[in-house]
């Protein structure tokens, strides 16, 4: 098989999985008016791996056919700068609002495959193989996957086993069959599993101790596998696509997947019943620093979008001179500016594992991810300060098409532009201030890679704090 097609893309979601939403099922996510929009901009993405010039970005020639290139592992500085440029593509098509393109996960796999050593390291079941060969199977399908590496958090007080009382709501192991181990249990932060193919569990979402093994498994499935259930939150979709730019076209479903004595085949396992794996297998396997990549290259674009909707705005009030505007404009593209350095210098900096795959240097990425995830909030913040009341005071479609479109046309218009064009650019800022779906974005971004106070805290814990008492030495020690 080569690179899919956005139409066999849509036709392999049309499964029979079992999908919830507003408490009732969903027969078919493809044409479902909260699931449908996001769906059909993720078909668009695979259609341009058949589109020049966009075709030579996101694909790369394996073994005489064409596969993504997120499912290759960079062997040399040239194909993780391509890697990027790749995931750039993806990104600007999407103006940075999918989160959980499938370059994503598909990086994700790629990073946990190219580190067998580390798996087979303490594996004698197959498991890692086992991971491998799922690997090239999801690239030479070319498939959606998503992920959940979370628990339910009942309790943050309490171990993972004792989340649950008298009854495991953590996802665990409760018995074993010919067929494959039998789990039970829930795992959150499914994004965009009712549009996937696929779904990777991987890890119990908090570091396990000795007595813990049964939460302990690694697989994937398919989303339609008997005994697997999602429950998704209220749909953010918007209809109209000149009122809500964004809304109408990429919320991303999260949802909930839910585990009722699921039988996983014995061959889709790759981690189980191993504590000290499941506790180290992000640092082994540099999981971070590949999808940071791929995340910094989507936020620098997402960044840009809100600075753009923000100059638009300025230029429509006539103060695109004026000083104040102009500095929270600068404080934007300052951000901007750090986020994109920071992924150039993961690019420079990247070192080489024993197994040959590149992989972008450490602290630049994580510094990245903790910059730009503020740098997209203060910049939403700005947009919100800058366009003020008119957020609220914007008319919409139909009045533009109505009987009062003239009357609009005069008494909407901007310093610089005409009532229509005045009130698009208000109803993007919208999207992205005031409807829930740019406030998920936020949230989203946010807490993307876990509670943000623990990633500053363990900056602090990785930096090399002998170099602080010499500094500080030379300066007690006077002239």
């Amino acid at each position: 098989m080569s690179l899919t097609t956005g139409a066999e893309y849509l036709q392999r979601l049309k499964d029979g999985r079992r999908v919830w939403l507003g408490g009732a099922t969903v027969d078919d996510v493809t044409s479902h008016e909260g699931l449908m929009p996001a769906a059909r901009e993720i078909a668009e993405l695979y259609d341009l791996q058949h589109e020049l010039p966009s075709r030579a970005a996101l694909s790369v020639e394996h073994h005489g056919e064409r596969c993504g290139r997120a499912f290759m592992p960079p062997c040399s500085a040239e194909q993780l700068v391509a890697r990027r440029e790749g995931f750039e593509v993806w990104a600007r098509a999407s103006l940075g609002m999918l989160g959980r393109s499938p370059d994503y996960m598909a990086t994700c796999l790629t990073a946990f495959a190219a580190n067998q050593k580390f798996f087979s390291a303490r594996d004698n079941k197959g498991f890692a193989e086992n991971l491998v060969r799922y690997h090239e199977d999801a690239r030479r399908r070319d498939l959606c996957l998503s992920h959940t590496f979370a628990g339910p958090r009942t309790d943050k007080s309490k171990t993972v086993s004792g989340q649950g009382g008298s009854v495991a709501t953590p996802l665990r192991i409760v018995g074993e069959t010919d067929s494959g181990p039998i789990v039970r249990g829930m795992r959150s932060l499914a994004t965009l599993a009712p549009l996937a193919d696929e779904l990777l569990v991987f890890g119990a979402g908090r570091p396990l101790e000795v007595g813990e093994e049964d939460y302990s498994i690694s697989f994937a499935i398919p989303l339609d596998t008997p005994g697997l259930q999602l429950v998704c939150r209220e749909p953010f979709t918007r209809k109209g696509s000149v009122d809500h730019p964004l809304a109408s076209r990429f919320d991303e479903m999260d949802c909930v997947a839910i585990f009722e004595d699921l039988v996983v085949p014995w061959e889709r396992v790759f981690v189980y019943r191993d504590v000290e794996l499941d506790r180290n297998f992000k640092v082994a396997t540099h999981f971070n620093e590949h999808v940071g990549q791929q995340v910094l290259a989507r936020r620098a674009v997402k960044i840009e979008l809100v600075l753009a909707t923000a100059a638009a705005v300025v230029e429509s009030t006539g103060l695109s001179k004026a000083d104040e505007p102009r500095r929270r404009l600068g404080e934007i593209v300052t951000g901007l500016d750090v986020t994109k350095a920071c992924l150039r210098a993961a690019e420079a900096d990247a070192f080489t594992t024993d197994w040959g795959m590149w992989v972008p240097a450490t602290e630049p990425v994580l510094a990245g991810l903790r910059v730009s995830k503020d740098v997209y909030a203060s910049a939403v913040d700005t947009l919100r300060d800058l366009s003020a009341s008119g957020l609220f005071m914007t008319p919409t479609s139909a009045d533009l098409e109505g009987p009062l479109a003239a009357v609009i046309g005069q008494y909407y218009r901007g310093a610089t532009m005409d009532g229509n064009e005045r009130t698009r650019v208000y109803r993007l800022a919208w999207d992205l201030v005031g409807e829930a779906f740019g406030s998920r974005q936020v949230l989203f971004e946010k807490y993307f890679l876990g509670d943000p106070s623990r990633s500053y805290s363990a900056a602090w814990d990785r930096y090399d704090k002998d170099r602080l008492g010499g500094i500080l030495e030379d300066a007690l020690r006077g002239s």
